[in-house]
């Protein structure tokens, strides 16, 4: 039996590690990429809200509407 089977490397170009089991990442990579792509990590819920988030000047309209 084989006990040290061949790990497949990290998908991230240039990383020398293994990735983890079950992910085409190693850790390290993995979460870095998942720290840096949040619309691909939370689906659809997050690309909405992101979406529905009033700009800058729509913030600043608001604000100046607002009564003293």
């Amino acid at each position: 039996m084989n006990r040290n089977p061949t790990r497949q490397l990290c998908a991230n170009a240039g990383c020398p590690r293994p990735a983890s089991p079950g992910d085409l990442f190693c850790e390290t990579c993995g979460l870095e990429r998942s720290l840096y792509r949040r619309e691909e990590r939370g689906g659809p819920r997050v690309a909405r809200t992101l979406g529905a988030a009033p700009s800058l000047q729509e913030r600043l309209d608001r604000i100046a509407r607002q009564p003293d």
